[in-house]
């Protein structure tokens, strides 16, 4: 038992009877205790709160999906992540020449070369790939064509790490009287993180920003979507004209980074998404939105600012987007539901096939049997036939030597006696009832 008891003490239960039927009632009372376990064993992260602690989210992190908690019966309803529906807005077919740049960047590095030269001192080695067979050039270009997918995991491993160190050190600003970000912390070890992570701070230093919330987690419970927005908080105008044409001061606004190689639409739909879910549960005004995209390979940073004039169109944008997912969504269930029955109904005449063809075999079977039974009765009655025809001749051959004998009675009498034999035999296997062994002539009644 006291394993048990470390087990649920993981949780918060901690039973007080020995016996394991109370620990499990503990866990369950417990408040928060089966919370604890369940979020340990189903993937999904602590819970979230909205509009006066009335709403329950939860949040599946390996799979990066939003769940609402029904009040009543506590089942998980999915809901719209705002990332994944503003991606609906991208066009993929533009990255179809990146993937195929970097698919040729990577063959260029690992196929194998060799270099010619005259000597040492030239300028213009010649550098040429080896023969080699088909099947060898097909296997490095088949290593190749991930290239674009080791890109992305690279790119966003630089982004996650940026992000948690400009976190990190937004969390340390929001415990300052001033909430300013006065120096980064938690710089991670990639050299292109840590750019972005400094590129970040150059637009906090020249906007004078404010923090306000960090990793902020927004819910509409109009629309059915949730998300994480990178940050509330207040800003000044820069002294660029380029990026700040109009001068402003002290202006609400949502940050949200971008460590990507190029800012896209799709960014401004999601901005506005996190304000407008933000907007709902507590009203309010938020009038600009900040979306920035943060360098790797210099400290430079690209802003887009986007200002409350911009907002109806952004989240029109944004609602269009949900609206073409969840269609989607629809036309999918349905397409999955028909495959579904579909597949339920050819998996029934296959069934109903295979009955057939069962009880066609175990008749197939029948018939052969019966056939079989009726060629073995008819061989033996053929056999029982030629037997008794056989006996018929033997005892019409037997009488005519018998008769014979008794008209001319032979010397010595060895016929005779070998015919009377044979048809005392015929008779006892005819009528073994009727034989009388007394009419077989032997020496003595001879």
């Amino acid at each position: 038992m006291g394993s048990v008891d470390n087990f649920l003490s993981q949780f918060g239960a901690a039973p007080e009877a020995p016996d394991s039927h109370g620990a499990l009632d503990d866990l369950v009372e417990r408040p928060g205790a089966l919370d604890a376990f369940v979020r340990e064993f189903s993937g999904q992260s602590e819970s979230y709160w909205f509009y006066d602690h009335t709403e329950e989210l939860r949040f599946d992190r390996p799979n990066w999906k939003w769940y609402r908690v029904d009040p009543e019966l506590g089942n998980l309803t999915e809901l719209y992540g705002v990332t994944s529906t503003v991606k609906r807005a991208d066009n993929p077919a533009a990255l179809i020449p990146w993937a195929a740049k970097m698919m040729y960047e990577k063959l260029l590095r690992t196929i194998p070369t060799q270099t010619l030269s005259t000597g040492p001192d030239d300028p213009n080695p010649l550098i040429i790939v080896p023969s080699m067979t088909l099947a060898q050039f097909s296997a490095i270009a088949l290593e190749a064509k991930s290239a674009h997918k080791e890109k992305f995991e690279d790119a966003g491993d630089v982004g996650h790490m940026a992000h948690a160190c400009i976190e990190s050190s937004i969390k340390k600003a929001l415990l300052t009287s001033d909430k300013k970000v006065q120096e980064l912390i938690d710089l991670p070890a990639d050299p292109r993180a840590c750019t972005c992570a400094r590129s970040a701070k150059g637009w906090m230093d020249a906007h004078n920003v404010r923090w306000i919330e960090t990793e902020t987690k927004v819910y509409s419970k109009k629309y059915l979507y949730a998300g994480t927005m990178d940050g509330l908080c207040i800003v000044d105008s820069c002294s660029d004209p380029a990026c700040c044409p109009v001068p402003f001061k002290d202006v609400l606004s949502v940050a949200d980074w971008k460590s990507s190689n190029r800012l896209r639409t799709s960014y401004i739909f999601q901005v506005a998404g996190y304000k407008a879910a933000r907007l709902e549960e507590y009203g309010g005004s938020i009038p600009d939105c900040w979306i920035l995209r943060i360098g790797k390979e210099d400290e430079e940073f690209e802003p887009w600012h986007l200002v409350a004039d911009d907002f109806e169109d952004d989240f029109a944008g944004f609602l269009a987007c949900l609206e073409l997912l969840q269609i989607v969504d629809k036309v999918e269930n349905r397409i999955s539901e028909r495959r579904h029955s579909i597949s339920a109904v050819k998996k029934e005449q296959k069934a109903a096939e295979k009955a057939l063809a069962k009880a066609a075999e175990k008749l197939q079977k029948a018939i052969e049997k019966a056939e079989k039974k009726a060629k073995q009765l008819e061989e033996k009655a053929r056999i029982k036939a030629e037997a008794k025809a056989e006996r018929e001749r033997l005892k019409a051959e037997t009488t005519k030597v018998i008769v014979e004998a008794l008209l001319n009675p032979p010397e010595p009498n060895d016929a005779l006696k070998a015919a009377a034999k044979r048809y005392t035999d015929i008779v006892a296997e005819e009528s073994p009832e009727e034989y009388t062994p007394s009419i077989v002539p032997t020496e003595e009644n001879e």
